[in-house]
């Protein structure tokens, strides 16, 4: 099967701490506030409407899994977790706004371990349809790989294959003893 990525990684992360004041200040100080306009209001379609019946059958099936709680390489883990399946994937496929990368380096934070609550991974044997209403409604999409038999899941787009391990809560929000909001409900399904 292949494997997609429907949004952009680390999204909603990045709103959420542009939104706080000291964290803005911060960044204002090395970029324009025009570089940051994605994140005044959401530049996304609702992925849910966007995709429909279409992703309602996907996770009654277990084949799609959201980037809340812990981002794009979380839900990789866990739709390939609850499906007992391995993958290899490359990293450099799954969207990105540039934004949030400049934002995450700002933080010293992985924007693919930000929260993303508008991006679907997918598993699917054809991916025309996912792609199509993806483009149709203005969501950035990719396959981002295939899956395997064996259990691992390798990460090949490095200068070096490295395995993807069993992710933590998100990156922006510290330990859950820093801010209290990863529960031990999320933290069970990582």
């Amino acid at each position: 099967m292949k494997l997609l990525v429907t949004g952009s990684a680390g999204y909603e992360g990045s709103r959420r701490l542009y939104s706080d004041e000291d964290d803005r200040k911060k960044l204002l100080e090395r970029y324009s506030e025009s570089f940051f306009d994605v994140f005044e209001e959401d530049v996304f379609p609702d992925s849910r409407q966007a995709f429909g019946p279409l992703l309602e059958e996907a996770e009654a099936a277990g084949l799609a899994e959201s980037g809340a709680d812990g981002g794009v390489l979380a839900a990789v883990w866990r739709l390939l977790k609850r499906n007992g399946l391995g993958a290899v994937f490359s990293q450099r496929d799954i969207p990105v706004l540039q934004q949030s990368i400049e934002l995450a380096e700002c933080f010293d934070l992985n924007p693919y371990r930000m929260d993303a609550d508008s991006l679907f991974v997918w598993l699917a044997e054809k991916e025309e349809d996912i792609l199509q209403s993806a483009a149709a409604a203005g969501i950035p999409a990719a396959v981002i790989g295939r899956t395997t038999e064996n259990k691992a899941i390798l990460r090949i787009d490095g200068e070096k294959e490295s395995f993807l391990r069993r992710p933590g809560p998100d990156a922006s929000w510290g330990t859950p003893e820093d801010k209290g909001r990863l529960t031990s409900e999320a933290w069970r399904r990582t």
